[in-house]
């Protein structure tokens, strides 16, 4: 895949930073999705 051949052009210090702020972007949209889910929620009651 070319993400595969992209990240294996970096660094291991780069993969691991980039791997955290991917992480913390998923885990911020996880967190928004949990809330527009109980806003919605709290619409349908």
């Amino acid at each position: 895949a070319a993400g595969d051949r992209h990240f294996s052009e970096w660094s291991g210090v780069k993969i691991s930073a980039g791997g955290d702020a991917a992480r913390k972007k998923v885990k911020d949209i996880d967190l928004q999705l949990s809330e527009l889910h109980a806003a919605f929620t709290v619409n349908l009651s």
